[in-house]
């Protein structure tokens, strides 16, 4: 019978402990959705548009680690030279919160494909003068403006991110004039919402 009380006493102490843990718990994990547009510092290259999902998970008090996903199309253009290409991104990140903003570290890949165009002039590789389609590191510095609401917040995301490609993009316009990209850096200025369970 003492044996059973004991038992009894330790199923008590356990749920105990687990209520307490799961209040603590409560916005230790959360996911944020919104979209970008990214100023290339080459002027050959538009701005592009990203969509991008982040699944948040709490570390400590003002610190967050996340997990980064995005997509997009921009326009590349020489000239009389007009083509999309596609853009994808996976990263990890950090957040700090540094009171009325936050500091947002992401490093990451993303992948570059570019199809060559058959109508009026030529976009491909300066080695294969075919499609690109380039995975290459990244990372990105950002500050975030979150204006929260209980568990809702609206995200306002001003950036920088560093990205080259390991090959040359050779861009060549229908005058045969031609001009040699690898940098894909750009500003970033994203608006998103987030939310935290």
């Amino acid at each position: 019978m003492k044996k059973f009380k004991m038992f009894i006493a330790s199923l008590i102490c356990v749920a105990m402990f687990s209520s307490m843990a799961m209040a603590q718990a409560k916005g230790n994990i959360g996911f944020g959705f919104g979209t970008s547009f990214h100023k290339h510092q080459n002027s050959m290259l538009k701005t592009a548009g990203m969509n991008y999902f982040r699944l948040y998970l709490k570390a400590d008090e003002g610190v967050h680690y996340f997990l980064h996903n995005e997509s997009g199309s921009f326009m590349v253009d020489e000239g009389d030279e007009d083509t999309t290409a596609r853009k994808s991104a996976e990263a990890i990140g950090m957040s700090i919160d540094l009171g009325m903003f936050n500091l947002d570290v992401l490093v990451g890949s993303a992948t570059v494909k570019v199809a060559a165009s058959a109508v009026n002039g030529f976009i491909g590789d300066i080695n294969t003068l075919g499609d690109v389609n380039s995975t290459d590191p990244f990372a990105e510095l950002a500050v975030r403006y979150s204006y929260v609401k209980n568990n809702a917040s609206l995200d306002l995301n001003f950036a920088y991110r560093y990205h080259t490609l390991k090959k040359e993009i050779t861009l060549v316009d229908v005058n045969g004039n031609d001009d040699s990209i690898n940098d894909l850096s750009s500003i970033n200025l994203s608006v998103g919402i987030s939310y935290m369970f």
